[in-house]
């Protein structure tokens, strides 16, 4: 059998290509190799729903919960001198940063080479293909063995998302002495963000990738790498690729795997509400808000909320949506956030569900959610969303969604989501509006799986092709 390697490197990524390991495990088409490639908060979490599916799984990341727990160095034989020696290079300025990006890449590539020859994909799938994570090595190493790599995307994301989450970092400020030489070298890494200056990495980073080959055209913009192929979800998606600068050579028309749950589940809508509302003990006579609660960003944006911390926003959000209107509330955490750590808030009358988000969207009358990449879900089902913009980001992924309510302050929060709930004809006139732009965001035609199937297996071909023309003639 076929094999694909599934590389996981954040709690996002391995939500989407789950999906892809079922699909293939079902098919018979590819054995899935689940490769953990870098360490997050519910890693083993996901190998452990790696093991019960019994999917295949690399753990190339050492755990940090793991690293916590070993000796000290006094007792390991002498080697606290050596961590004391690291940690004085560690602190040393440029260039020596430099040396060891450059150390640090080398092993990097040659972790990737090795992973590849070990395991002799057919096919590599990715979440993402950016400057955020050793992608591009991963990338290189497979094309060194003719193997094709095919991006999955997860999410929407632009040049405003990392300039946002870096722009208080004086690590990424192009004024900084090394980064300003980065920068004059190398000016396709710069970017202008609310009267800043930035670099996409430190200059250190930045020099190493370029060094390597491994730096992308565009690096500001995820998904601008290396990659043989980009699978497009909708006419949006195309359209904001194309926007974004992408090369429209890669995109391939497959529509999303989560599509395919999205229209199962509209399809079986009285059925799957009957059975959540029996699992969670929910009223079935009144509407449901579905709601994605915002991961915890005060480490950047605790400046630009309404909210002394993360569990302060969290309770005043959910009171709130409680006591608009007389409905359901029913939230799915962040994937990276444990359920069991939040059951608390269901005092206060809501009920947390650990469906896969795609699954609930489109049960619900209303989604609720913060520049989540899941409203785009709600659009392609003709949900209302009201976009709670709570860290003031400003992302203008929704800007044109005629069925999106952006607010960003608390009491617009209120008064919007009291309105939806008490206002019949202004609900009626945002539903509407949501259902008669849904076919530019999504594809529920249920089909989305057999082309991706297809696009894995054509790939193959075309990239042996390519690599052997004289054989293929032969043959």
């Amino acid at each position: 059998m076929k094999r694909a390697l599934l590389a996981v490197y954040t709690d996002g990524h391995f939500t989407e290509l789950a999906r892809v390991a079922q699909l293939l495990a079902r098919s018979g088409t590819h054995e899935p190799v689940v490769c953990f490639a870098r360490s997050y908060p519910q890693k083993s979490r996901d190998l452990a729903e790696c093991a019960a599916q019994r999917w295949a799984a690399i753990d190339t990341a050492p755990d940090p919960a793991a690293l916590e727990q070993a000796p000290p160095p006094a007792a390991e034989g002498g080697r606290g001198p050596v961590r004391l020696l690291r940690a004085f290079l560690v602190s040393l300025p440029f260039p020596f940063t430099l040396a060891r990006a450059l150390a640090r890449q080398y092993q990097q590539l040659r972790q990737a080479r090795r992973l590849v020859a070990t395991h002799q994909p057919d096919v590599v799938v990715l979440a993402e293909d950016g400057v955020g994570y050793e992608v591009a090595t991963l990338i290189k190493a497979a094309h060194e063995r003719r193997v094709p790599c095919v991006v999955v995307p997860f999410t929407v994301a632009n040049a405003l998302e990392p300039a946002e989450a870096y722009y208080r970092n004086p690590d990424f400020d192009a004024a900084r002495g090394s980064n300003r030489l980065a920068a004059a070298l190398y000016p396709r890494w710069v970017y202008q963000h609310r009267g800043r200056t930035m670099v996409r990495l430190p200059a250190a980073q930045l020099i190493a990738k370029e060094w390597f080959g491994l730096a992308p055209p565009l690096p500001w913009i995820i998904n601008s790498g290396a990659a043989d192929a980009l699978t497009v979800e909708s006419p949006f998606m195309d359209a904001y690729y194309r926007r974004e600068g992408l090369s429209p050579e890669r995109f391939v028309r497959t529509g999303a795997l989560y599509d395919d749950v999205l229209a199962d589940a509209k399809g079986r809508a009285a059925e799957r509400r009957a059975a959540l509302a029996a699992a969670l003990g929910l009223d079935l006579s009144k509407p449901m808000v579905v709601c994605a609660l915002p991961p915890d960003q005060f480490s950047f944006s605790a400046a630009q909320t309404d909210f002394p911390d993360y569990h302060a926003l969290v309770k005043w959000w959910l009171c709130t949506l409680v006591a608009a209107g007389p409905w359901n509330v029913v939230v799915r955490l962040h994937p990276r956030l444990n359920t069991s750590d939040y059951r608390y808030l269901e005092q206060f009358g809501i009920r947390l569900c650990e469906w896969d988000t795609a699954a609930l969207v489109p049960l619900a009358d209303l989604y609720v959610a913060s520049v989540s990449a899941t409203i785009r879900w709600a659009i392609a089902c003709g949900v209302p969303v009201v976009n709670y913009d709570v860290y003031r980001l400003r992302w203008t992924d929704y800007a044109d969604a005629p069925g999106v309510v952006r607010v960003e302050d608390r009491r617009d929060f209120e008064v919007v989501v009291r309105r939806l709930a008490t206002d019949r004809e202004y609900f009626a006139d945002v539903r509407a509006r949501q259902a008669a732009d849904a076919a530019r965001w999504g594809n529920l035609d249920g089909q989305a799986g057999l082309r991706m199937l297809r696009l894995l297996t054509s790939i193959e071909v075309r990239k042996r092709k390519a690599e052997n023309p004289r054989k293929e003639m032969r043959t």
